[in-house]
């Protein structure tokens, strides 16, 4: 029997549907395993989450007839918006064709969704860790109608990924990185372009479209959840800049602050590749071994203190180290991920090509609930 687009169909719906939303929530991450246990659904495609931003201040000390007055915690909500995250899924009649074996068109489907999977975790990944903005890197120096341009950072970007060039919130264009230099900080891409110095980089029309990720949790006072933390200095993160050579008593002192600041317990320390080679460094020139643990989604860390996971991430800025909370934070999710399903179902045709296309969509959040529990240091150096 021939395999038909209907069968890929069933195959997509029946076979594939639970897989895939199975396979894109696991091995994101460190952080992202550490987190998804705290996983909630959403009724809506906006949460309305109650905060409260002080001590009851109706208790005391007293006699028997000198009462406190009722003085109610301070309360403000934090209004969340869940993310869009979308991929396709191409099938073109040449494939179906020359794949026209059902064992062939299965394995065929196999590759596709493995690599549908991977680019999934990697962009839910490097959101975790990034800005609402969507904002990757910033244009190096000005280019007229060239297919390479320099950047500031390129630990955000990958090869293979379309990009969307932005002056402001003004759209230039399209391209396709081909190749990154990243040592020399370097992108080639496959179509010219004319950009200007300070020009901004995101993932395809992603301008302002990303999670709430760790780079909002620790943008200084600005507005986090439609909250705006200048009125709560509680809502603003702990952060340390020029940190210094590492050491432990550094990474105790900052835990401590986060700590007494929101009462907070951090449980999880995410540092960028560099941290943890000067973390190992300074232990081994101490002559003391270096910990290691094992922690959720069968990664291995290193170990701080015994009881608390130090773990790299490619996404972190070279110098930092984030101290974190994770049991305030949580996935938040509106329905379960996998192919939207339409009037003609979920593969449609592709106009102007001999194509089909389906597209993958997932619907969540990152959300901490205690934004200025968490802390961060940055500069951080090698030990002397």
């Amino acid at each position: 029997m021939p395999v038909t687009i209907e069968s890929i169909e069933k195959l997509l719906k029946y076979k594939y549907a639970d897989t895939i939303a199975d396979q894109v929530g696991f091995k994101v991450s460190e952080l992202h395993e550490k987190i998804k246990s705290h996983q909630k659904a959403a009724g809506g495609s906006q949460f309305i989450q109650p905060i409260k931003l002080s001590l009851n201040g109706g208790v005391a000390f007293s006699n028997e007839t000198d009462l406190p007055d009722s003085a109610t915690a301070a309360l403000d909500n934090f209004k969340v918006t869940t993310k869009n995250i979308f991929g396709s899924l191409m099938i073109t009649l040449k494939a179906l064709r020359a794949n026209g074996t059902a064992e062939k068109i299965v394995n065929l489907l196999n590759t596709e969704m493995d690599d549908l999977v991977r680019s999934v975790r990697f962009h839910k990944a490097r959101s975790m860790e990034g800005m609402e903005s969507g904002v990757l890197a910033t244009v190096g120096a000005a280019v007229t109608d060239g297919n390479a341009i320099t950047v500031g950072d390129t630990r955000l970007l990958e090869d293979g990924m379309v990009i969307s060039l932005y002056t402001g919130t003004t759209k230039k264009g399209d391209a396709r990185i081909k190749s990154i230099d990243h040592a020399e900080k370097k992108l080639t891409l496959d179509a010219t372009v004319t950009v200007a110095k300070g020009d901004v980089i995101t993932n395809v029309n992603s301008l302002g479209q990303e999670y709430t990720g760790l780079g909002d949790i620790f943008n200084g006072t600005s507005t986090i959840y439609g909250v705006d933390r200048k009125n709560y200095n509680r809502l603003v993160a702990y952060q340390k800049a020029n940190a210094g050579a590492i050491n432990d008593i550094m990474i105790l002192d900052a835990i401590a602050d986060c700590e007494h600041k929101s009462g907070t317990t951090i449980d999880f320390i995410n540092c960028s590749y560099d941290v943890i080679s000067k973390y190992v460094d300074y232990k081994q020139k101490n002559s003391v071994n270096v910990a290691t643990m094992d922690i959720e989604g069968g990664y291995k860390s290193l170990s701080f203190n015994g009881l608390i996971p130090m773990v790299k991430s490619r996404f972190a800025a070279a110098g930092s180290m984030d101290l974190l909370d994770t049991s305030v934070f949580q996935m938040l999710h509106l329905g379960k991920p996998g192919f939207v399903e339409g009037k003609g179902g979920i593969l449609v045709d592709v106009p102007g090509k001999a194509a089909y296309v389906g597209t993958f969509a997932d619907f969540s959040e990152l959300y901490c609930s205690v934004p200025g529990g968490q802390g961060r240091l940055t500069g951080i150096t090698a030990a002397q």
